[in-house]
């Protein structure tokens, strides 16, 4: 069960991305319509928050999958809870 949440959240931000990627694009190359520039430029820090929510709660739900082993910082699995951390905090200073 687990596992397949990781899989819909991964699945989930990965289509968001890629969708405002597309819009980036249209905009970038001025053949974006208003509704897209104005979706691009609703969607785009909601992607970022949602995609920052999403690393800390996975990897912090992966280290406890691991069990004692993953608190080792031997894994490296420590080390990438403490960066989504801090871009999750980082990103709430700028939405804030």
């Amino acid at each position: 069960m687990l596992l397949s949440h990781f899989k819909m959240d991964a699945m989930s931000s990965t289509v968001m991305t890629f969708e405002l990627a597309r819009l980036l694009g249209l905009e970038e190359s001025r053949e974006a319509s208003d509704e897209d520039s104005l979706l691009l430029r609703l969607l785009l820090p909601v992607c970022k928050l949602y995609t920052a929510k999403q690393a800390v709660s996975t990897t912090s739900e992966g280290l406890e999958a691991v069990g004692g082993l993953g608190y080792l910082e031997d894994t490296g699995l420590p080390s990438l809870l403490r960066d989504a951390q801090v871009a999750n905090e980082h990103l709430g200073a700028i939405l804030g």
